[in-house]
């Protein structure tokens, strides 16, 4: 597997526990690998993530977040590309 990507993220204070989280990545990738049906795998890739997420800090060392991630990837194997809605929900205790 050979990857390369670039991201860029940041944390923005919106109200005074509450921040926002926009993120983006974008990445090219190649994978190779052992014979599947008597043909060699090998498959080259790009995909980008478009990300927004919110974050509470509701007590000294407790949080809330909230995220959307939206996935695409293109890949030279037509079965292998996608796109996917991903919504997680979290809360850390930080010690």
């Amino acid at each position: 597997v050979e990857s390369t990507y670039v991201g860029l993220s940041a944390s923005l204070k919106f109200l005074d526990h509450v921040e926002l989280i926009p993120a983006f990545y974008y990445g090219l990738g190649e994978e190779s690998g052992p014979t599947y049906n008597g043909y060699p795998y090998h498959e080259n890739y790009n995909y980008f993530v478009i990300s927004l997420g919110m974050a509470y800090h509701f007590a000294e060392r407790w949080t809330a977040d909230l995220r959307y991630d939206y996935t695409q990837k293109d890949s030279d194997l037509h079965y292998d590309s996608y796109y996917r809605n991903r919504l997680t929900a979290g809360v850390t205790y930080r010690f």
